[in-house]
């Protein structure tokens, strides 16, 4: 299994009707130290807000395979502000997914994140209220990666591309 976990400060709420787990279901997962948890299967991209007080945080998770959404309370010390854990479980040979993050005050700008595999490597599309930006991926970790930034109508207005040095 693979799982990607985030921890974030404040309520969580997730875009998807979550399930009340079963009682104990995650001490022998290794969270045994969360509260309240929670499930739902995914097999497409995921929003959740984090909020505490004025500031929120948009985690929009978007994996390249169905997963298990948990959600929990992490336990806090006294006088700390709650903390809530989203994690991402994944079960097979590999897993990838793509998570964005806009922290926020008063809207999030960022409508949604797609991933999808273009050949060896991945095509990440965040849209957000001026269009949408694409990303291209490659398999190698020295493969380049592009950038294309399109205006709401789908016009390219700027693309550029980069190779990490070896």
């Amino acid at each position: 299994a693979y799982d990607l976990a985030l921890h974030g400060v404040g309520e969580m709420t997730a875009d998807l009707p979550l399930q009340p787990a079963p009682e104990g279901w995650l001490s022998a997962r290794g969270y045994a130290h969360l509260t309240e948890v929670q499930r739902a299967e995914a097999s497409g991209p995921v929003r959740c807000v984090f909020a505490e007080g004025e500031v929120s945080l948009l985690a929009l998770h978007a994996p390249l395979q169905p997963v298990m959404l948990i959600t929990g309370a992490d336990p806090t010390r006294s006088g700390e502000p709650p903390t809530s854990a989203l994690i991402a479980r994944s079960v097979g040979q590999s897993a990838a997914w793509v998570t964005l993050l806009e922290p926020f005050a008063d809207a999030p700008t960022v409508e949604s994140v797609t991933v999808e595999r273009v050949g060896d490597g991945l095509r990440v599309t965040v849209t957000h209220a001026d269009g949408s930006d694409e990303f291209e991926l490659p398999q190698e970790l020295t493969g380049p990666i592009t950038l294309r930034r399109l205006d709401a109508g789908g016009a390219v207005i700027a693309e550029e591309s980069a190779v990490s040095e070896p």
